[in-house]
């Protein structure tokens, strides 16, 4: 998370035991879109203000050749800064993958992500996504924003629960 900038918790350690990875992130005393989002709906000029802010984050991301795969409201950090303003803060990489430097596409194998899993949040995944989770660009987080959007000024994810 280095290269990404300060839109994204900092990575402190990577622990693996057993075959399994665990990341140790930063934490944040600040509280989640999602916790906000349980009040009830947003204005739109607040929700926009927010995904504008996650977008400038992706941006970062995706040219470090990140996707994250599971942005969703519960993941987004909304933290005040020093001077008061409010920044957003993209956590829990754990489904977050790198595309590859030709075609954006992540084609190696793994032993997480398989070609016919999906992988994610069904209310803010993007239809690819669901038929292939490996082969997702920075585009499925594009459209997960979208469904923030949608939830933060409708009061309920796109397609329900």
């Amino acid at each position: 998370t280095e290269h990404v900038g300060n839109g994204v918790a900092k990575l402190f350690s990577c622990v693996e035991h057993d075959g399994l990875v665990a990341l140790v992130l930063e934490r944040i005393d600040a509280p989640s879109l999602e916790q906000l989002l349980e009040r009830g709906p947003v204005s739109i000029d607040a929700a926009v203000r927010v995904a504008r802010l996650v977008c400038e984050t992706l941006v970062e991301a995706h040219a470090a050749g990140i996707v994250h795969r599971d942005l969703k409201p519960g993941n987004v950090i909304l933290e005040k800064t020093r001077t008061g303003r409010t920044k957003a803060v993209i956590v829990d990489l754990g489904l977050g993958k790198f595309m590859s430097a030709d075609d954006g596409v992540d084609h190696a194998e793994s032993g997480i992500t398989r070609a016919d899993t999906s992988m994610g949040t069904i209310q803010y995944m993007s239809p690819e996504q669901m038929l292939d989770a490996r082969s997702v660009t920075g585009a499925t987080d594009i459209y997960a924003v979208g469904a923030i959007l949608y939830r933060a000024v409708s009061g309920a994810p796109p397609y329900g629960k």
